[in-house]
């Protein structure tokens, strides 16, 4: 018996230690557990926290693009509200300048009226030898012949003169027709054009690069395809007529028939009682354009390359207006123009280029 206690006492000892060494691994397990949660909970915090200020700076600069772009617009917009009618513009004026650069391309213009304009001398009417030199036998023939309204086949190249002639009323009626395609795609653009008693034509709502825009595109229709019957009958008549020519008072002043023209640097040709050719009547068509000059659409839209939002939508819109522009189908490209800039002032985000295209 004496062993016997001393050996529940030792047992008694040993579970008591082991309950609290239990105890102890129990506490530090617990203590360890929530060091961990607390670490967890830090980190989320902290990536929540960055989260939040990433979210928040995004906001920020989304929020300034958006301003930015909506200012650019605004400017734009203002332009083109706060600007008068401060140009006109001939037929001349209008289409000219462009026939002359067609000359370059064009079959049909194969006379170059324009950048090679005739003088007599061309047609054998000058006393001219060589330069400096004079006939002066020729020069009182011409002079005579001339003031004598005689017979041009007396003197010079009665077909020559035709030729020419022909050609005045081939430009003459090429530029009628781009006056009559231009009409009508001011129509179609709700382009706010109205005409006076004159014939003066105002446009209100488009610019003076969009007018040219559209100009140069009717002008390469109309090389291709003189479709107005007037035209066509007026061209013909004016060809028909084999009348010979005579002079009309001087050596630059020639009349076939109905027709008349001037043979200079500036020439001229009147047919049937209306002027068919000149520098600023065509066919029986004069006036004047008046349009602002301080914006465009094409102006527009390069405003809109300087924004965020619209940047590619508007590099796309120019780069696809430019190849119709090239195939003469200006008033697709304007009007395009102006759908991308209608649709940035209302706050699209984009424009699907096949949606665009309007029904001309």
């Amino acid at each position: 018996m004496k062993h016997v206690f001393p050996f529940f006492m030792v047992l008694g000892l040993l579970f008591c230690s082991s309950a609290a060494y239990s105890l102890d691994i129990g506490i530090d397990t617990h203590r360890e557990k929530r060091i961990d949660r607390e670490k967890s909970l830090s980190t989320k915090d902290t990536e929540e926290q960055r989260t939040s200020s990433g979210t928040k700076k995004a906001s920020i600069t989304t929020t300034g693009t958006d301003q930015n772009d909506q200012e650019i617009i605004k400017q734009a917009g203002q332009r083109m509200r706060n600007s008068n009618l401060d140009v006109t513009l001939s037929l001349g004026n209008v289409f000219l300048q462009s026939l002359a650069i067609l000359e370059q391309s064009e079959p049909i213009l194969k006379a170059h009226m324009l950048t090679r304009p005739r003088q007599p001398a061309d047609f054998g009417l000058s006393a001219e030898i060589q330069p400096g030199v004079i006939d002066s036998i020729k020069a009182d023939l011409l002079n005579k012949a001339a003031s004598s309204n005689s017979p041009v086949s007396s003197v010079g190249s009665n077909g020559r003169i035709r030729l020419y002639r022909d050609s005045l009323a081939l430009y003459g009626i090429i530029v009628a027709q781009a006056y009559l395609n231009l009409s009508s795609d001011l129509a179609r653009l709700d382009a706010g054009a109205s005409r006076d008693e004159k014939g003066n034509i105002t446009v209100k709502n488009l610019g003076y690069n969009d007018l040219l825009v559209l100009a140069d595109g009717t002008l390469l229709r109309a090389v291709k395809n003189v479709k107005d019957k007037r035209l066509q009958r007026l061209y013909q008549a004016v060809i028909d007529d084999k009348t010979p020519c005579r002079f009309a008072g001087s050596v630059t002043e020639i009349q076939c028939g109905s027709s008349t023209m001037t043979i200079s640097g500036k020439p001229s040709l009147t047919a049937l009682g209306m002027t068919i050719f000149s520098q600023d009547g065509f066919a029986g068509f004069t006036g004047n354009y008046k349009i602002s000059s301080g914006w465009s659409y094409d102006q527009a839209l390069e405003s809109l390359k300087n924004t965020t939002k619209y940047k590619k939508m508007a590099e796309e819109v120019s780069k696809y207006t430019d190849s119709l522009e090239s195939k003469g189908k200006a008033g697709e490209a304007v009007m395009i123009k102006k759908l991308a800039w209608n649709s940035a002032k209302s706050g699209k985000v984009s424009l699907a280029l096949a949606r665009l295209i309007p029904g001309f």
